[in-house]
C-alpha cells in the first residue's frame, strides 16, 4: 500500500515559469487555469513510480500573461529489487479546468473519477504579480495498492 501523500515538487506548490511577453500580473483577469497529473511506471518495465505535474495559467484579457511547465517526476514507490510495477489500484491520470476569480487557494476534488488524484490545489491569481512565483497546483493522491511481479 502506497499512503495518500501531497505531491508539490519542489516546493509548497508546483510554480510553472512565466513564459511570452506579457508582464507577471494576471490583474483579476482570470487565469484560465489547465493542470494535469500523470502517473507513470505502470507495466512499463519500471520498479519505480512517479507522479509529474504540468500546469498553464494564461490571462483572459489585456497582454495575456502566462506561466507553464511541468515538474521533475516525483517518486512515489519502488518495488522491490527484481520485480516491476505491473498494475496500481487507481487511474493514471487527471485533469483540473478552470478560470480563477479570486486571490484565495482554490481547493478541488479529483476530476476524473477512478483517478489516483483525491484533490487538487490551485493558486491563479494573487495580489501583485504572480506568473512564474505564485501561480501553481499541487495535488493529494488517494492510497494506492501497486502489485509487481519479478521483471
Amino acid at each position: 500500500m502506497v499512503p495518500s501523500q501531497r505531491i508539490f515538487p519542489p516546493g509548497p506548490i508546483f510554480v510553472p515559469p512565466r513564459v511570452g511577453s506579457g508582464d507577471a500580473d494576471y490583474a483579476g483577469h482570470g487565469p484560465d487555469v489547465v493542470a494535469d497529473a500523470t502517473l507513470n511506471g505502470v507495466a512499463a518495465g519500471t520498479r519505480d513510480l512517479t507522479v509529474r505535474l504540468c500546469m498553464t495559467a494564461v490571462e483572459t484579457t489585456k497582454d495575456f500573461t502566462r506561466a507553464s511547465g511541468c515538474s521533475g517526476v516525483v517518486l512515489l514507490y519502488r518495488a522491490p529489487v527484481g520485480e516491476c510495477i505491473h498494475s496500481v489500484s487507481r487511474g493514471t491520470f487527471d485533469e483540473l479546468r478552470y478560470v480563477d476569480t479570486d486571490h484565495a487557494v482554490d481547493v478541488f476534488a479529483g476530476r476524473i473519477s477512478g483517478s489516483f488524484v483525491q484533490s487538487w490545489e490551485a493558486v491563479g491569481d494573487t495580489k501583485g504579480n504572480e506568473a512564474g512565483t505564485k501561480t501553481g497546483v499541487s495535488v493529494f493522491t488517494h492510497n494506492l495498492t501497486v502489485t509487481s511481479a519479478p521483471c
